[in-house]
């Protein structure tokens, strides 16, 4: 089973470039903790869409709305898994950050066999950045990204820019930020 996003509000400017970028980069990953994205494409209409693997269980924010802190029995291996990803990330050959952790785009799907163990999968690149590629840049100088409770406090004072050099730190923090408020 697939899920479709298609990017209705994105039909010109900086947000179909990053739905265009998301697509692409999304494509290239290969990680159990990252949604899997097997293609893209563009509607008759010109509206751009991305196909991914069906995620079932929900997002994190959802689950700790409506069920509160988790236990950290629970909580610590979703963190662990998550850091996985993020260390997936961060040494690929094109290191990328994710600029947008938080617990809602955390999608939770069950263990293999029917397990009751969840396990996460790191969604909406939409912000995300790979170094190491040759493009056109989208962020302006001083930008800020992300919600602002899960922001690192240097990108929440100087931003960010489009001439940054490669820094996980932002992404680490923005973890940790999701752990917090597990």
């Amino acid at each position: 089973v697939w899920a479709i996003k298609a990017a209705l509000q994105c039909q010109g400017g900086d947000a179909l470039k990053r739905f265009r970028r998301e697509a692409r980069l999304l494509q290239t990953l290969r990680h159990p903790n990252i949604v899997h994205c097997i293609g893209s494409g563009v509607q008759p209409d010109g509206t751009p869409y991305l196909v991914s693997e069906f995620v079932t269980g929900g997002d994190l924010h959802t689950l700790l709305h409506e069920k509160g802190s988790l236990p950290l029995d629970r909580a610590v291996p979703l963190m662990v898994s998550l850091l996985d990803a993020l260390v997936y990330l961060q040494a690929a050959p094109r290191p990328t950050i994710h600029r947008d952790i938080k617990p809602a785009n955390v999608l939770l799907t069950s263990g293999h066999y029917g397990t009751s163990t969840l396990v996460p999968k790191l969604a909406d690149f939409g912000l995300a950045k790979a170094f190491g590629t040759i493009t056109t840049p989208v962020t302006q100088p001083r930008q800020i990204f992300g919600t602002l409770k899960y922001v690192a406090p240097e990108i929440a004072r100087a931003g960010f820019s489009p001439d940054d050099p490669f820094q996980p730190g932002p992404d680490v923090y923005s973890l940790g930020a999701t752990f917090y408020f597990m």
